[in-house]
């Protein structure tokens, strides 16, 4: 195949997106055109993207479960934890630890909610 276009000499390629169609192009052509590169682009993009989006989606539960739940808490009345993890709540999922200077205990953040988890009990409060 010596075909000879406008810019020289073209070259049978393989296209790198994944559906194996064969074209003629430049040297350095990698896809037959745009729209197979955008394809490639995305689903490389939504691969790296997945762990992530379980991450905030993770996050994301447990700050609309703890939404929920804070009116009946306050920071003072202990509520069951089971009854949280039925709606789905994960304890092993927040975004930081603040000590309380006056126990010192270690409660748990998420966004501007706060959580102290002792035994199958659980208090919620929000940071002032």
């Amino acid at each position: 195949m010596s075909k000879v276009t406008k810019y020289g000499h073209s070259y049978p390629k393989t296209c790198v997106c994944g559906c194996t169609e064969r074209f003629i192009g430049r040297r350095n052509q990698k896809f037959l055109n745009d729209a197979h590169r955008y394809r490639y682009n995305n689903n490389k993009a939504a691969e790296k993207n997945t762990i992530t989006k379980k991450l905030v989606n993770l996050i994301k539960r447990n700050y609309l479960i703890l939404q929920k739940y804070h009116p009946q808490s306050l920071g003072k009345n202990w509520l069951y934890l089971p009854n949280l993890i039925i709606d789905g709540f994960s304890p092993l999922t927040y975004t930081g630890i603040e000590k309380e200077t006056e126990n010192g205990r270690d409660w748990f953040c998420l966004d501007n909610f706060l959580f102290y988890i002792e035994k199958n009990n659980i208090l919620i409060t929000k940071k002032p």
